[in-house]
């Protein structure tokens, strides 16, 4: 009964060890704000202490690959789409590819960031015609793309007035295409913040599966009082 105590003091320790590290982490808030009809108005001030979803309407350019030129030189039929979401919602093929366009009205000029989930299944990002990010090799087949599952951060400036938003997505290896999940834009510290804490989190539940399963593993080949002393023998410490 003592040893049990004992490991159950140990685990309530590890819970508030946890707890509390978390609780003092920078917290963020998301701003609830969305794109209409393929403009999304950013705040000012406001990307300081938050964090924004660019969720909403953006223009939806289907089986076309257009880059920030091509707008300038001809207009083409589009939809509006909400993002995050499959294409698949609005009664397009899961294989094919697009083409997203989103125009950001911003008050003043400055540095941000862009933290990009994983988009089906490969992708070409440009800001003000600057190509700032892309994932496997975008094509218009099976044979001609590449895939990749690539979430990153980039930064780029903001400039402002209007800021265009193109973003090419090819998808032949899975049965949903587009942007599934939210983009997000902060700042530089805030955007960084959000993707260590993420890679904190991961490598803990990582190491908890790893534990769990060394435990697992020893109480299998040696009983249950080896490990009872060998978790004690730490707990000393």
């Amino acid at each position: 009964m003592p040893n049990r105590k004992k490991i159950a003091n140990l685990v309530f320790i590890l819970v508030f060890f946890f707890t509390f590290i978390g609780s003092c982490s920078k917290g963020l808030a998301f701003i609830r704000k969305k794109a209409i009809k393929g403009v999304f108005m950013l705040p000012q001030g406001e990307l300081e202490e938050n964090i924004l979803k660019l969720d909403g309407e953006w223009e939806f350019y289907w089986q076309k690959l257009l880059e920030p030129n091509d707008f300038l030189e001809n207009t083409y039929s589009f939809v509006y789409v909400d993002l995050p979401n499959s294409w698949c919602g609005y009664n397009f093929s899961g294989s094919g590819y697009a083409t997203y366009r989103l125009q950001l009205k911003a008050e003043q000029s400055g540095r941000l960031a862009l933290k990009l989930p994983r988009i089906l299944t490969a992708y070409k990002l440009w800001i003000n015609n600057d190509l700032i990010a892309f994932a496997g090799s975008v094509g218009q087949n099976r044979e001609s793309m590449v895939p990749q599952y690539l979430p990153q951060v980039v930064f780029f400036e903001v400039m402002e007035g209007t800021n265009e938003l193109v973003l090419q997505v090819s998808n032949y290896y899975h049965r949903s295409g587009g942007v599934l999940e939210s983009i997000l834009l902060g700042s530089e510290e805030n955007i960084l913040h959000l993707r260590y804490k993420n890679i904190a989190l991961e490598f803990f539940l990582f190491g908890s599966l790893l534990l769990m399963s060394l435990y697992h593993l020893l109480l299998f080949f040696f009983g249950e009082n080896i490990i009872l002393r060998f978790i004690l023998a730490f707990s000393v410490y």
